[in-house]
């Protein structure tokens, strides 16, 4: 198991049902269904049951893919077809539910960083980027955006073999 599989254990405990969210919710489709798979070099989507083409034709807008539907209806899982990057899209989600569970899972994953600029306001547009280092050298990083006032969480996740962000963002 790798160390985000082992720090989402390790946050599992927050995401209890006293505590669970539609923010975890995005927070375990980004991690589980994007990071984990992206680190171990695994297909991703694979856990997950695929949408109907109705929905995949018009999530995927043109781009080459497949859409996953999570146990939560808010929250979909696009994968790219390049097997190198993976979105999650939450839509009806309270961005300041994802942020705490953003927080807690940075705090006991010691391998992701996130931006300094990271901003995910109650109000209007925000957005972070978070980076972790694969011990091959590459990165995981990922881009998060975020629209409060229709509850939109989007999340861009890609493994990359070099890029200077994660590197600014690790040596913070």
């Amino acid at each position: 198991m790798n160390f985000t599989g082992l720090a989402f254990i390790a946050l599992a405990p927050l995401c209890s049902a006293a505590f669970a969210s539609d923010g975890s919710d995005v927070l375990n489709a980004m991690v589980s269904n994007c990071i984990t798979p992206l680190e171990s070099k695994t297909r991703l989507g694979d856990t997950l049951a695929r949408a109907d083409a109705a929905m995949e034709t018009r999530l995927l807008d043109g781009r080459l893919g497949r859409v996953f539907r999570t146990a939560n209806p808010k929250v979909v899982v696009l994968v790219h077809d390049s097997g190198t990057t993976c979105e999650v899209m939450g839509l009806g989600i309270a961005i300041a539910e994802f942020a705490v569970s953003l927080d807690a899972w940075l705090d006991v994953d010691p391998n992701f960083a996130i931006d300094a600029g990271a901003n995910m306001p109650a109000q209007g547009q925000g957005g972070a980027s978070i980076a972790g280092a694969m011990p091959e050298g590459d990165f995981v990083q990922a881009f998060i955006q975020t629209l409060a006032e229709a509850g939109f969480i989007g999340i861009n996740v890609s493994r990359v073999a070099d890029s200077e962000a994660p590197k600014a963002m690790l040596a913070q």
